[in-house]
């Protein structure tokens, strides 16, 4: 490092220990997390950002939270029974209070999940309770019954009962997600269309409590809650968050002891690969080209496999990211899902997409002619983050060196207004990420069918559509698997998101600190019982 940047970086460390946006009373436990974007929302029904499931986890209890080993252990569940054919679960609630004193109870469960199961609403993740057979849930999805006969019921404050169609082996699981956590029906209506936009519109249940918190903003912190009902498994005082986007700012906060646990860019992972604190492993999350369909030039399949087969994802990983990422070919989650002799799903058949720049031109060629043209500009919206901004210039060179004639203008924003943009199908190109919720392959599969609100490319093929509602109602597992694999295909071959890779956390997590642990599927990160060293 040079003499220059010496004095560069001890001068922003002064800096972060003077400006340091929190105060800690002397001999609390106080844990400093960063991330790099804001959080626009924190209503179960309609988030699906990775950042705030996983402050939700610590929020808001559900029926089940996954252990450090990914086993389901109850949480606001405190017994459950089964009946004989496996479609009717009752489970006992144990002793809890939201964070304004009233009591959590089984009506709560009932209005959660009404509200984000009822179309009229138009909630996110509305699609993540299609994947367990609740009784006239599909109906309710169709339009065809009223949100109110959703086989869900509150016997009694204490007792919810749950009733399927088809038993479901993944149930439990399921209900680890904040997705399927509880409400307050009059709390919710009070707040209006503010609800979940602060601290102050916002009631929890979990293991720790929202405070200084609206949408948008940069710090904020959540403290233990005295009245959790497992209020002795947490060890520290409270959790500050930063958003911090960029990585040096990161670093220097991280060496100015002002943050605990900051993410890696690429350019610094051989710096710190050797050091204590270093951490790296894979996760779920993936990053897509999505074209957007409605735009008459992105139509064009052979135009898609131009931008696809553009891209060199081996040199992105090892050279642009250098972080652990890897190069990604299918439109799937990768190590998640297993076939009953354990066969990892994406592995089975080969896949359509490959790095191929002579394909590349081909498919240009092709699509110049079909399309009347010589050449085309296209609009590339990517989300401001460091990490992103790299990949989209990586992305934009190598389309256009191999695709002379095709312009790829970047469009730099927020994530919240990139994912705003992306709904509402104001984009041509958009460089957006998913990561695994839930534990089912259809779950994924299901975000390239007809009008499912996850569909940013805006593509519809009946083919598809017929042949995944078949497999969403099929008993026989050896069919599922089967229908599955001819989904991943079709998804490819279609172009319905031109994957580009898996990332990998790579990050510096502060060695005083324990107790936490890493998910592939769901939460990323779960600091409930973080602890730290005397």
């Amino acid at each position: 490092m040079s003499k220059w940047k010496s004095v560069v970086l001890v001068a922003a460390m002064l800096a972060a220990l003077l400006l340091s946006p929190f105060a800690q009373a002397e001999g609390e436990k106080v844990v400093r997390l960063t991330q790099n974007v804001e959080l626009d929302t924190l209503d179960i029904s309609n988030t699906g950002d990775g950042y705030a499931t996983s402050m939700m986890a610590l929020l808001l209890d559900s029926l089940f939270r996954l252990d450090e080993n990914n086993v389901p252990q109850p949480a606001l569940c405190e017994s459950y029974t089964v009946s004989d054919d496996g479609l009717t679960y009752t489970f006992t609630l144990r002793d809890s209070k939201w964070s304004n004193g009233e009591p959590v109870t089984a009506a709560d469960f009932v209005y959660s999940w009404k509200r984000t199961c009822n179309p009229a609403n138009g909630f996110e993740n509305a699609f993540l309770f299609n994947y367990v057979p609740i009784k006239n849930l599909a109906e309710i999805s169709a339009g065809e019954a009223d949100p109110d006969t959703l086989g869900v019921t509150a016997v009694d404050d204490k007792t919810l009962v749950l009733e399927l169609t088809t038993p479901c082996n993944w149930l439990l699981e399921f209900l680890c997600g904040c997705y399927f956590g509880p409400m307050n029906q009059e709390f919710v209506e009070s707040c209006g269309d503010q609800y979940a936009l602060s601290s102050d519109t916002l009631l929890t249940c979990g293991a720790f409590k929202l405070e200084g918190w609206t949408a948008g903003d940069l710090t904020w912190t959540i403290t233990k809650n005295e009245d959790y009902w497992a209020a002795d498994t947490v060890n520290v005082d409270a959790i500050e968050y930063q958003v911090i986007k960029d990585t040096q700012t990161g670093i220097m906060a991280y060496e100015s002891g002002t943050a605990d646990y900051v993410i890696l860019s690429s350019d610094l992972v051989d710096m710190y690969r050797d050091n204590e604190a270093f951490y790296t492993a894979p996760t779920t999350y993936s990053w897509y080209i999505v074209p957007n369909f409605q735009v008459p030039e992105l139509q064009n399949v052979n135009l898609r496999y131009a931008i696809g087969f553009a891209i060199d994802r081996e040199a992105l990983v090892n050279n642009i990211l250098a972080d652990g990422s890897l190069a990604k070919y299918d439109c799937n989650y990768s190590d998640v899902f297993f076939g009953s002799d354990g066969t990892e799903f994406n592995s089975v058949r080969p896949d359509f997409w490959k790095s191929d720049k002579e394909a590349a031109a081909a498919y240009w060629e092709t699509a110049k002619e079909e399309l009347g043209v010589d050449s085309l500009e296209l609009d590339f919206t990517i989300e401001d983050t460091e990490s992103a901004q790299n990949v989209a210039a990586f992305i934009q060179s190598e389309i256009e060196t191999a695709c002379p004639g095709l312009t790829i203008n970047l469009k730099v924003m927020p994530k919240a207004q990139r994912l705003d943009d992306m709904e509402n199908g104001n984009f041509e190109l958009g460089l957006h990420r998913t990561g695994s919720s839930v534990p089912n392959v259809l779950a994924k599969l299901g975000q390239y069918t007809t009008g499912h609100n996850l569909n940013y490319a805006f593509c519809s093929f009946p083919e598809y559509d017929e042949l995944y509602n078949a497999t969403l109602v099929e008993t026989d597992p050896e069919v599922v698997w089967n229908n599955c694999l001819d989904l991943e295909e079709m998804a490819q071959r279609n172009a319905v998101a031109i994957p580009v890779y898996r990332t990998a956390d790579c990050l510096l997590i502060r060695p005083s600190l324990s107790g936490y642990f890493h998910h592939l599927v769901g939460v990323s990160w779960d600091f409930m019982n973080v602890d730290i060293a005397e």
